[in-house]
């Protein structure tokens, strides 16, 4: 299979190597076929090489663990073969052709072939888990600093959940301009 190796900072090289096998893997793991994965914040430090450099010398298909595809293998009863699925990968390899994923890190997903919607399930999880640990955002002022993907679902959510006022701010007109068509109330850019 193919697959992204991280060779030194914001340096990939596509490398050919084994892919995973179901025959190998522990039990309740699912094989999948790679359709959409992106890079989260998280692991912006290895691919800037903010790290050193033995911990920079990454695995191959390192590192993406927000990934969305189809089960080509499992020896899991709560996948099959066809599956649309969002899974993380076993050591965030997503970034392969193929990556193995265990069971309880994965979920079913719709197979309406929108493989660009469905991979940003994840990071926006990760939004609304945070939202659960606030109160209530109804009739409130509510500030937000930057309006890259994880900024704009909050801006989002915010406006669902009732915000009297959302004020964004990032350095980039385009996602000012998109936060306002999310539900931004008042915009910032931080350039002006």
């Amino acid at each position: 299979m193919f697959a992204a190796k991280l060779i030194g900072p914001k340096t990939f090289e596509m490398i050919e190597m084994p892919a995973p096998e179901i025959k190998t893997a522990p039990p309740n793991s699912i094989i999948v076929k790679t359709h959409r994965a992106t890079t989260c914040g998280s692991d912006m430090p290895f691919f800037l090489g903010v790290y050193s450099e033995s911990e920079h010398l990454a695995p191959a298909a390192f590192p993406a663990h927000e990934c969305a595809g189809e089960v080509v293998a499992s020896n899991s009863d709560r996948f099959r073969i066809g599956d649309t699925v969002m899974a993380q990968p076993d050591a965030f390899t997503g970034l392969g052709e193929y990556y193995m994923a265990r069971a309880n890190f994965t979920t079913h997903i719709p197979s309406d072939g929108d493989w660009n919607k469905w991979v940003m399930c994840q990071p926006l999880g990760t939004v609304i888990w945070g939202f659960r640990h606030i109160n209530t955002l109804f009739h409130q002022n509510v500030v937000i600093l930057g309006q890259g993907g994880m900024g704009l679902f909050c801006t989002q959510l915010a406006a669902c959940m009732g915000a009297r006022n959302i004020i964004v701010v990032d350095p980039i007109q385009h996602r000012l301009n998109v936060a306002r068509s999310l539900g931004a109330t008042h915009t910032l850019n931080i350039t002006d």
